[in-house]
């Protein structure tokens, strides 16, 4: 339902409708439609976007993300807080920063 609203979420849970790829795409279901030939190529392409962030800032981006399903909005944004201070004091961070003044691609260590 969080993607595609309830009643779009209940006429396919009930009717047991079939959508295609375009459709899905066009409610909101999935983020990106291809040809089945380029599912390899696109996957590693999608997949290699993340592996270049830092790890523990996109692991808790995830969980704050996660969050706002969960809890209310001043526990999230207490859990924001949280996140943002573990990841100002990480390695990877004060890579970035280094990385960036010397315009260079940054190596995160996820520490």
């Amino acid at each position: 339902p969080r993607l595609v609203g309830y009643a779009k979420a209940a006429e396919l849970i009930f009717s047991g409708e079939v959508i295609d790829a375009p459709e899905a795409l066009r409610i909101g279901l999935v983020n990106q439609v291809v040809p089945h030939d380029e599912l390899p190529r696109a996957t590693r392409e999608f997949a290699q976007k993340f592996m270049k962030s830092a790890p523990i800032p996109v692991a808790l981006a995830k969980k704050a993300l996660q969050n706002y399903s969960r809890v209310d909005l001043e526990q999230a944004l207490d859990y924001e807080r949280l996140a943002q201070a573990v990841c100002w004091n990480t390695e990877d961070r004060e890579e970035g920063m280094k990385s960036f003044v010397e315009k260079r691609d940054p190596v995160f260590r996820g520490r």
